[in-house]
């Protein structure tokens, strides 16, 4: 299996050194992460991908432990992230009541959902092979979602 959705830490790889990643990006701030979500690839390497409060999704290498990008483009603090089961696509949910899709490599926004939750969008999961999504917001809805291309 060349691409690989987890639940936990790739295989060989700690929590602490998670952790050690977070805390060298956020040295000389605290940076609350919500959410995180792991992508690993033979070929691509692993990625995390953090839901945090300044607004931004962050990128690491964990292997290395490194920051390598911020994702901007929610308004509100990023509450969830989620990764497609063949991880081309990240799918992340925001308090400023919008669910976004963006594509894994170049980490730019294909689709915006607006205007269906009246509230904080506090968790976002894909489902059915990655061809579907579901959201869940503090208006007390659910929305599901084809994203299918």
């Amino acid at each position: 299996m060349e691409n690989t959705w987890l639940e936990g830490p790739p295989m060989g790889l700690s929590p602490f050194l998670i952790s050690r990643a977070v805390r060298r990006h956020s040295e000389s701030r605290i940076i609350p992460c919500r959410y995180a979500a792991w992508f690993f690839s033979e070929t691509e390497g692993s990625t995390v991908f953090s839901a945090s409060d300044d607004y931004l999704m962050h990128v690491y290498d964990i292997r290395t432990g490194e920051l390598t990008g911020t994702v901007p483009g929610h308004t509100g603090i990023v509450c969830a992230v989620d990764v497609s089961p063949n991880g081309t696509t990240l799918a992340s949910a925001s308090g400023d009541g919008t669910v976004k899709i963006w594509d894994r490599r170049t980490l730019g926004c294909t689709h915006t959902f607006e205007g269906f939750h009246s509230d904080i969008v506090w968790s976002v999961k894909f489902y059915h092979g990655g061809s579907r999504l579901v959201s869940a917001s503090d208006d007390g809805t659910l929305r599901f979602w084809n994203v299918s291309e």
